[in-house]
């Protein structure tokens, strides 16, 4: 009887072992479902917002067609002293004055499918960072080269698990006869990690390189840095960065504000 019990509890713990490795298996296949359907899911939300935007766009140049043809109109008439004439001059101005808000709301409305697409794509970026001034081994192996990176120089306990990919961006032509030292400080490196908490991890470790030729920073979209750039050099903004694709700046005065793309930093929010 003892035996036999002792074989029981032997096949329901081997059971339970095996049933634990399929279970961490399965949790394995989930996330990369997830993570596929995720990535899909913001390809095919991308690919509408830009359908929607081409779309205004025509509807934009045909309205700015309309308007020009509309002001020709107006400016010939205006010529004319008769009666007829400036009665047909008020009807001009009205159109004129009916195509120019058309037009307005039409860019407003491309502005926004415009914000929404790139919130879209800033989104997919959250687990990514740039590296820039980063040196490389002989070998040339990012990836290698950014864990050596994060643990030696921003003292990370990051693992070989952490870094999904690694990977050059092509590099902005130099002039001809540029040393090594410059075009090391001109590479970048952009790293994709597995988790958003590494990532955001390693950004919070970045302020050991200041003063340093190398610098971290997100993944921003090719329009955030457009807005990054313009708060830069905006004559009421102390200093801007960006957290999680979101761009926010101190201004002179004090107060701290989040600005969207297109929006002006007087219709900003404040946050403080």
């Amino acid at each position: 009887m003892a035996t036999r019990q002792r074989n029981d509890r032997s096949q329901r713990d081997s059971a339970s072992s095996d049933s634990g490795g399929v279970a961490a298996v399965d949790i394995n296949m989930l996330d990369s479902v997830v993570q596929k359907a995720v990535a899909a899911a913001v390809s095919v939300l991308h690919s509408e917002f830009k359908n929607l935007i081409d779309d205004l766009s025509r509807r934009i140049s045909s309205v700015e067609v309309e308007l020009n043809a509309v002001r020709e109109e107006a400016n010939e008439v205006r010529k004319s002293t008769n009666e007829d004439s400036t009665k047909i001059a008020v009807d001009l101005t009205k159109r004129l004055e009916d195509t120019e808000k058309k037009l307005t709301t039409f860019r407003e409305e491309a502005r926004e499918f415009s914000r929404q697409a790139n919130d879209t794509e800033q989104y997919s970026r959250r687990k990514n960072i740039r590296i820039k001034g980063l040196r490389m081994g002989n070998d040339d192996n990012c990836r290698e080269s950014v864990l050596e990176f994060c643990r030696t120089v921003l003292h990370s306990t990051i693992s070989d698990d952490d870094i999904e990919i690694a990977h050059h961006l092509p590099r902005r032509n130099l002039p001809s006869g540029t040393n090594q030292s410059s075009r090391t400080q001109d590479s970048v490196v952009i790293v994709r990690f597995f988790s958003q908490e590494a990532r955001d991890d390693i950004i919070k470790r970045r302020k050991v390189l200041k003063g340093s030729r190398q610098s971290i920073m997100e993944d921003l979209t090719a329009l955030n840095v457009d807005t990054l750039n313009r708060l830069k050099n905006h004559r009421s903004v102390n200093r801007c960065w960006s957290w999680n694709g979101r761009l926010f700046a101190t201004l002179i005065d004090g107060k701290k504000i989040m600005v969207k793309p297109y929006q002006p930093v007087e219709d900003a929010t404040v946050l403080s």
